[in-house]
């Protein structure tokens, strides 16, 4: 069950500079500093964050997610360049994002008192979207990059700090950490998930209808072609693949 889900934003939105929690869980975010709302070609408005300026979303809500069976945490990214960033943090609990320059993505859940993290083996590219997803159960730990896994991490045992503290979106509570480029999509799950809803997930935000043009991306394995098709006008892609 989705308990955070940031996307598809509106005009209505926009106007009022506030992030709906398409979930219905209350967690709406307010845009603060210079974040702003920016159309992106075909994937409509996504979430614009200035290069070398403060900007970030932020809620308030001091609901607890509840979560017992796992969780998920994920999110569709343009960077701008490799610079350490936050793409989405609850202090004390958990947070997706970029500790270092290396450009890859690491996952950080709060348990008993300490951190535990799992980072993706390779970078990912910047100024190009990309969907990262990382998720934990009671076994293990993984992050995937664009429909692939990248990274596993060990069993740890204890409870999950659920910190009630403010949701923030691209940048660090507490100062720092300052995500550049876009973000189109968040999304946080109570649940555990496997590489094939990992892919579900993906393919589910490159499918866009606009009026009486439809674009269908049809995901495939990496390495193969990615199909699009607006209108009458065949485009082949790459899968990414890192």
């Amino acid at each position: 069950m989705d308990k955070i889900w940031y996307k598809d934003f509106t005009p209505a939105e926009e106007s009022a500079g506030i992030v709906t929690d398409k979930s219905g869980n209350g967690f709406n975010a307010t845009l603060a500093g210079a974040c702003e709302f920016s159309n992106f070609a075909a994937r409509g408005k996504v979430l614009r964050f200035p290069v070398t300026t403060t900007s970030y979303a932020h809620s308030d809500s001091s609901q607890r997610l509840n979560i017992s069976t796992g969780l998920t945490v994920g999110a569709w990214i343009w960077r701008d360049d490799n610079s350490q960033a936050m793409v989405i943090d609850r202090n004390n609990s958990f947070r997706l994002w970029f500790p270092d320059s290396s450009g890859k993505p690491q996952f950080d859940m709060h348990f008993s008192g300490g951190w535990h993290s799992v980072m993706s083996d390779v970078a990912i590219p910047t100024q190009q979207w990309v969907f990262v997803q990382a998720t934990l159960n009671q076994y293990n730990t993984h992050i995937y990059v664009h429909g692939t896994l990248r990274g596993v991490g060990n069993a740890f045992s204890g409870a999950f700090t659920d910190s009630q503290e403010p949701i923030w979106i691209g940048r660090y509570q507490y100062g720092g950490y300052q995500f550049s480029g876009y973000i189109g999509e968040i999304l946080v799950k109570d649940a555990f998930i496997d590489l094939d809803t990992h892919r579900a997930d993906l393919k589910r935000w490159i499918k866009r209808t606009e009026g009486s043009v439809v674009e269908l991306l049809e995901l495939h394995a990496p390495g193969e072609t990615l199909r699009f098709c607006s209108g009458a006008t065949p485009i082949t892609l790459t899968v990414y693949d890192v």
